[in-house]
Formats: C-alpha cells, sequence, structure tokens
C-alpha cells in the first residue's frame, strides 16, 4: 500500500503543534511516511510576544524526527490558513495524488494513519468518496454507529482526499452560494439550518473572513461527493479556549472525545448512512446532554436556526 504523504499547517502555537507532533509520531506508520510542514510567517503588526510564539514554533517542529521523512516550508510573511491550506494541498496533492491533512490544534490517535491510508486505497477509484473525515463527536446513540459510514457532510479537523476529488473544489464562495441558492438546496446542505454554512459563505462573499472550509464543504456537496467516517473519533481539537471563542463551557464540552484505540475499516457501500445522519442531525439539535442541558442547548440551536434562514432572506 501506497503510504500517503502527511501536510500540517503551524503557526504561532508551540505547545499545541508539540502535543499535535508527538501524537503523530506514535502512529506506526509515521516511521514510513512522509511529513510536510507549512509554517505560516508573521504579519506585519506582530508583536515581540507573537514573533517569538513564531520562533518557538518553528523550533519545536525541528526539534524531533517525526515521521521518516520531514519537509519544512517556512514563509517569510503571514499568508493565512486559507491560502496555506489551499497553496500547500494542492502542491503535495499534484505530486503524491493523495494526501492526509492536519493542522497544530488536532491531536490523533495511533491509528489515525492506519485509517488514514486504508481508506484513501480502498475508496480511491470511487469518485462519489471525495473526502475521509477522522473526527467523531460523542453524542447519545454513538454505540450504534457502523465501523465506518459516509455522510454528505465533511469535517476538517483531521482528513484526507485524493487529486480526483480536490480538483472539484471551488474557492469562489459567491458562485457557491449562488449554486447552492439555484438548486434549492439551503436545507439539505445546512442540515435543516444546523449548521452556519450559508453565513460562512457569506462572510467569505463579504471579505469579512477567508474560510476555506465552508468552500470544500459545498463542493463536496455540490457534487454529490461523501465523507467517510469512523465509529469513534481518530483525532481531538485541542485549540478550543473558552476565552477566545464565542460559547460557554457547555458548548466545549461537545467536542470532548476519547480517541480510539482501533480502527476497522473496510469496504462499505458508497450511500449516506441513514442511522449516521440521523446520529448527526440529534447531536447538532441536542449535543451530548440530557435534561436542562439539553433544552438550553436545545434553545440556542433554535436561536442559530432562525438566524440561518435569515441570512437566506438577506
Amino acid at each position: 500500500m501506497e503510504l500517503a504523504p502527511i501536510v500540517l499547517f503551524v503557526y504561532n502555537r508551540p505547545q499545541h503543534t508539540l502535543k499535535v507532533l508527538e501524537a503523530l509520531s506514535k502512529n506506526p506508520l509515521a516511521q514510513q511516511s512522509a511529513l510536510y510542514i507549512f509554517a505560516d510567517g508573521a504579519k506585519p503588526n506582530a508583536t515581540e510576544e507573537q514573533l517569538a510564539k513564531i520562533t518557538e514554533t518553528r523550533q519545536a517542529i525541528k526539534s524531533k524526527d517525526w515521521c521518516k521523512e520531514i519537509h519544512i516550508v517556512s514563509q517569510e510573511k503571514n499568508i493565512g490558513l486559507a491560502a496555506s491550506i489551499l497553496s500547500g494541498v494542492g502542491k503535495i496533492i499534484d505530486k503524491h495524488g493523495r494526501v492526509i491533512v492536519l493542522e497544530d490544534d488536532v491531536e490523533v490517535s495511533p491509528y489515525f494513519l492506519n485509517y488514514m491510508n486504508q481508506a484513501l486505497e480502498l475508496y480511491r477509484d470511487d469518485e462519489k468518496a471525495m473526502h475521509i473525515s477522522s473526527f467523531v463527536p460523542v453524542g447519545i446513540g454513538a454505540e450504534k454507529l457502523p465501523d465506518t459510514y459516509f455522510l454528505r457532510c465533511m469535517s476538517c479537523w483531521g482528513w484526507a482526499t485524493w487529486a480526483r476529488a480536490w480538483k472539484k473544489n471551488v474557492t469562489d464562495s459567491n458562485e457557491l452560494y449562488l449554486r447552492l441558492k439555484k438548486e434549492k438546496a439551503f436545507n439539505k446542505f445546512t442540515m435543516n439550518n444546523r449548521l452556519s454554512v450559508i453565513k460562512d459563505l457569506k462572510l467569505n462573499i463579504e471579505n469579512k473572513t477567508k474560510t476555506w472550509a465552508v468552500n470544500w464543504h459545498a463542493s463536496i456537496f455540490l457534487h454529490q461527493g461523501l465523507c467517510l467516517y469512523p465509529k469513534q473519533a481518530l483525532s481531538a481539537q485541542i485549540g478550543l479556549d473558552a476565552s477566545g471563542m464565542h460559547c460557554g463551557n457547555d458548548d466545549l464540552k461537545l467536542f470532548d472525545v476519547t480517541l480510539a484505540n482501533t480502527t476497522n475499516i473496510y469496504r462499505v457501500e458508497v450511500q449516506e448512512n441513514k442511522y449516521a445522519l440521523k446520529y448527526f442531525m440529534r447531536f447538532l439539535t441536542l449535543g451530548n446532554f440530557k435534561g436542562y442541558q439539553a433544552f438550553r442547548h436545545w434553545l440556542r440551536v433554535h436561536k442559530a436556526i432562525t438566524l440561518e434562514k435569515f441570512e437566506r432572506l438577506k
């Protein structure tokens, strides 16, 4: 089996970066894999503290032989995460035909690379399979999820894809928005308004944000593409911080996961799994809460759904 190259994007979080690299290096396939690290540069108005963190991050990525091969690309200036990912993934996938992608706040299971490489090989010729996800939230009914399954929505907290799929990625948010509107696909795309992806597209259109993930999500959706998921998370988001997020502690608990200590991957039918869809819909509505906490979360979701509907009327 040809092992896919791993691409890691870092900036100014040395401790997070080290934790990600330490976890990655514990994968048995790490010492047979090539790792490409793209380190973004400083912004023009960067403080001394920020410059120091960038320097510390660059020292961290050079501190060990994390994989068999390590290639580092350091930017002199800040180009931002979206540009980094589009450029970095594009270069590596053009060369190798497939790629595994991590950011500096995604910690992985020791079985992450095994899952990713097997999935990339199993579905390499299936045009409908466009993305491999590794993060799965923990909610009520998780134990009934299949070993692997497909959904139309994607997760970017540890993912992989092929050149044949990535070439379908549209980076123009306005084009994607108009196509979704023309096809009257807003409800399905937003999972009945539970995802704020229309708002994200509009923020891109208005140049208020530069979010690559929503464009990739929409590109997959508009090509009737599917994303593979595991039963249990093989990656975890370690960068969430209540002091810097517009959410409370209850929201942060939504993303707490125990990483899988094994994988069981085999070929399944390339179509959306009905139970998994219901599971994710329920999670997006009630989270993993019960009782009063579930009710509080439902109120927040209901408010978000109303706002998402309002976005369409603007």
